[in-house]
């Protein structure tokens, strides 16, 4: 019976071949050689004019040009489509102030279709002499030209040093102002021509009216409830000349007319 041995590291070594796998140096050269091709291959699409962007297309767009929109997202001439910063650009467009949101899409080999939902003027802030346009999104959109936006309502009373940021009116303000504006109607030619929100008071114009409607809200509290009354006042109205509503009990409201 033979016997058992320790066997050393260098026997062990001597048993083991001497080349290499072929197999294994064939499926490593495969993948360097296809990994080299990819490099080349990428270098020599993103120096080729194949992928020049060569057409800009715009869509969505009613106030703000093409042009201005191009121009905004600072893509260049001859700039190659496959190296084009997708979130930078859209940020550069979404910077203009009647632009909501953008979306950048692209088209292989060269065509570029930018896609923008713009926001609508819904009220004009006052500040002093100045008013500036909120958007139906309520972001502040720029100083207003007074007689292309004379139609929109003017919201006041709101602190100076929030009057200038990109969102000046709290959750709380956006909410009454939102509501409010809904009084509006070219059905029944009512207008809302102020919002006062540290006095909590509203002022509209009615058919039938030779002076506008004030009216006292009160708190902002139960703001959907008041403008439901307010509508149901003036759908109705059979006191004649309307001066004022008052709004400030609950439950209760006061009108008081010319007569």
């Amino acid at each position: 019976m033979a016997e058992d041995r320790e066997v050393s590291r260098d026997e062990i070594l001597k048993e083991l071949p001497n080349k290499a796998d072929p197999t294994l140096f064939s499926l490593s050269f495969a993948v360097w050689f296809g990994l080299l091709i990819a490099l080349l291959g990428s270098l020599v699409a993103l120096n080729s004019s194949y992928f020049t962007i060569r057409q800009v297309v715009v869509e969505g767009n009613y106030t703000v040009t093409a042009e201005a929109i191009i121009l905004a997202s600072r893509i260049t001439r001859h700039q190659n489509l496959l190296t084009l910063n997708l979130p930078k650009t859209i940020a550069a467009i979404e910077r203009l102030p009647y632009i909501a949101s953008a979306k950048i899409i692209k088209h292989f080999p060269n065509r570029l279709v930018i896609k923008v939902r713009e926001r609508k003027p819904i009220c004009l802030l006052k500040q002093g002499k100045f008013y500036y346009v909120l958007g139906n999104d309520f972001t502040m959109m720029g100083i207003a030209a007074t007689k292309s936006n004379a139609w929109l309502p003017v919201v006041t009373g709101v602190p100076i040093s929030k009057a200038r940021n990109r969102f000046p009116l709290t959750k709380a303000q956006v909410e009454v102002v939102r509501e409010l504006i809904k009084l509006a109607s070219r059905k029944n030619h009512w207008k809302v021509c102020r919002i006062d929100l540290n006095r909590s008071l509203l002022v509209m114009e009615i058919p039938g009216n030779q002076r506008p409607v004030t009216v006292l809200l009160g708190d902002s509290s139960r703001i959907k409830e008041k403008v439901t009354q307010i509508q149901a006042v003036l759908a109705g109205n059979r006191f004649g000349e309307i001066i004022s509503i008052d709004l400030r009990l609950p439950g209760i409201f006061t009108i008081t007319t010319s007569n």
